[in-house]
C-alpha cells in the first residue's frame, strides 16, 4: 500500500460519544474495508444481522469491516493486523476516555507500515465546560482537544441551540487553528460526517501526526545462529540509550534454549519459546536516534557464533522490515 496503511485515532473524554461514532462507522455501507480497534467489545452495539463471523477477539462484518479488541498491548494488536494476508483500507483506533491521543499515535507510528491520517476528538457539549473547570480533569480534556485534526460535537439532540453554540465555541478555543468543528447529526449528515472522520486531517502538512513524529524510521534486523547469555540480554533490554522504540523476536541463549523477547518503550518481557529457532530480531526506532550499524556491533560483541548457516543482518531507513525478515511465528 503506497504511503502506508492510513490510521485515524478517535479520542474524547469518558462518555463523550466515541462509541456511538464507531457504531455508526461500522454500520454504514461505505464500501471501505475498515478495521476498528476498540477497548471493549461489550460497548460496541453491532447489529447481529451485520456480523458474518466471530473469532476470538475479532468480529467480521458483512460490509467488509473488522472490529478487533485492543486488549492490553497496542503493539500486539497492530502486529496481528499488519501480519494478516490482506490489509484493510483504513485503520481506526478508539482510545480510552482518559488516554493522551498523541501517545497512542506515537505508538502506532512506531510501525512504518502505518501512516498518520489525523485525530478525531469527540466533544460532549453537556459536560465540556464542567470538565474544563475541574482541576483533576482539565489537563486530559485539553490534551485531547489540542491533538485534534477534527472535533465532532455529539449529543446535539440533548442541547438547545444556544448551549450547543457555546460548547462549539468553547471547544474551538482549545483546538489547533486548522481543526474544524462539526456537530454530529446537525451541521452535517451522518454519511458526510463518517467521510470526514476517515479523512480527518488527511496527510496535510502540519497535521498532528506529522508534527509530532519523524518522517522516517530506521530498523535493524538479525536472523541467524548467534546466541547470547541471559545476563547480557537482560542488560541489553535495560539500556535506554540505543534509540530502540520497539524490539521483538526470538533470541537463542547460550544454554541452548530460545526465548521470545518483546520491548516497547521502557517495558520489556522475556518468555520461553516453544521451539529452538535460533535468533531472529527486529528493532525499530526513529531516524536520528537508532543507529543500525552501532546496534549490529553491539549485538555481535554480546553474542557468540554458533555452528549453522551464516547470519543475515539488515537495516532500513525508510520502511518496516520486509515480511521475509520478520521473526517468523510471532502473532501469526
Amino acid at each position: 500500500m503506497s504511503g502506508g496503511l492510513p490510521v485515524t485515532v478517535v479520542t474524547g473524554y469518558l462518555g463523550a460519544g466515541k462509541t456511538t461514532l464507531i457504531n455508526d462507522l461500522l454500520a454504514q455501507p461505505h464500501g471501505r474495508r475498515i478495521t476498528v480497534l476498540v477497548n471493549d467489545f461489550g460497548e460496541i452495539a453491532i447489529d447481529e444481522a451485520l456480523i458474518v463471523s466471530r473469532s476470538g477477539d475479532t468480529i467480521a462484518l458483512a460490509n467488509g469491516c473488522l472490529c478487533c479488541s485492543l486488549g492490553d498491548d497496542l503493539f500486539d494488536a497492530l502486529d496481528r493486523i499488519l501480519s494478516a494476508p490482506a490489509l484493510p483500507d483504513h485503520l481506526v483506533i478508539e482510545t480510552s476516555g482518559v488516554a493522551d491521543p498523541r501517545r497512542v499515535t506515537q505508538i502506532a507510528l512506531a510501525e512504518p507500515m502505518l501512516a498518520a491520517h489525523g485525530t478525531v476528538t469527540v466533544v460532549d457539549p453537556l459536560n465540556l465546560a464542567a470538565t474544563l473547570d475541574d482541576a483533576l480533569l482539565a489537563d486530559t480534556v485539553r490534551r485531547q482537544l489540542a491533538a485534534a485534526d477534527l472535533a465532532v460535537v455529539s449529543k446535539a439532540a440533548l442541547c438547545d441551540a444556544a448551549a450547543l453554540d457555546q460548547a462549539c465555541a468553547l471547544a474551538a478555543g482549545h483546538l489547533p487553528a486548522r481543526a474544524p468543528v462539526l456537530v454530529a447529526g446537525r451541521t452535517v449528515p451522518a454519511e458526510v460526517l463518517l467521510d470526514r472522520l476517515i479523512e480527518a486531517g488527511g496527510a496535510a502538512p502540519g497535521a498532528s501526526g506529522d508534527a509530532a513524529h519523524p518522517a522516517t524510521y530506521r530498523s535493524w534486523s538479525y536472523a541467524g545462529d548467534r546466541r547470547i547469555a541471559r545476563a547480557a540480554l537482560d542488560g541489553l533490554l535495560r539500556r535506554d540509550d540505543l534509540g530502540i522504540y520497539r524490539l521483538k523476536g526470538f533470541v537463542g541463549l547460550d544454554d541452548g534454549s530460545t526465548v521470545l523477547v518483546q520491548k516497547a518503550g521502557g517495558r520489556a518481557t522475556v518468555e520461553p519459546a516453544a521451539a529452538a529457532v535460533g535468533s531472529r530480531l527486529v528493532a525499530i526506532g526513529a531516524a536520528g536516534a537508532l543507529d543500525p550499524a552501532a546496534l549490529e556491533r553491539l549485538w555481535r560483541s554480546l553474542s557468540v557464533a554458533d555452528a549453522g548457516p551464516q547470519a543475515v543482518s539488515s537495516a532500513s531507513a525508510t520502511s518496516r522490515t520486509p515480511a521475509a525478515m520478520r521473526p517468523a511465528g510471532i502473532d501469526e
